[in-house]
């Protein structure tokens, strides 16, 4: 899969898992993909591809993005956004008075931070304070089972968490 994409003067670098041919995009990629399109020009900033690759799509190796894939990923973006514009909301801050973000799981550890926040998937004002942390429920469960966290410790978490169905949220 494709997992990172850099253009510059029309030519691509492509990185891929296993540096193998790609047969299609890792989450991270199509992001990557969609940054590049924008930066450079054969996509505008409402999304749509200019009109030599509207039709057919934009070839990014052996493969194309569409007018329908960017679609589905202004989708997925505007649920990541309102997800965190609820959160905050339900904390009661702005974004400029977030400390510190963590991004778990593989997605969140091979996001490029940088094209996230350029295509408005993440907020502008959370540059600099996110850091990936990888499979946080494995280390988490690794930690448990070595007796690095204790009863008391879980029911302090537990006590200071708040589970938020965003389903239930009329802004989502």
């Amino acid at each position: 899969a494709i997992s990172g994409i850099r253009i510059e003067n029309g030519k691509q670098q492509l990185t891929t898992i296993g540096e193998k041919s790609p047969l299609g995009f890792c989450g991270s990629g199509i992001l990557d993909v969609v940054y590049e399109l924008l930066k450079n020009g054969v996509m505008d900033e409402t999304g749509l591809l200019c009109d030599a690759y509207f039709q057919t799509g934009y070839p990014v190796g052996n493969l194309k993005i569409t007018q329908q894939d960017i679609r589905q990923i202004q989708l997925a973006k505007s649920a990541v956004f309102s997800a965190i514009q609820i959160l905050l909301q339900k904390a009661g801050i702005l974004p400029n008075q977030v400390e510190q973000v963590y991004l778990a799981g593989s997605f969140g550890y091979y996001l490029n931070v940088e094209k996230a926040i350029g295509i408005g998937l993440l907020p502008q004002e959370f540059t600099g304070k996110i850091k990936a942390v990888g499979n946080t429920s494995l280390q988490g469960t690794k930690e448990l089972s070595l007796g690095k966290f204790y009863e008391e410790d879980l029911r302090n978490i537990k006590d200071v968490c708040e589970e938020i169905y965003l389903s239930n949220e009329t802004g989502f």
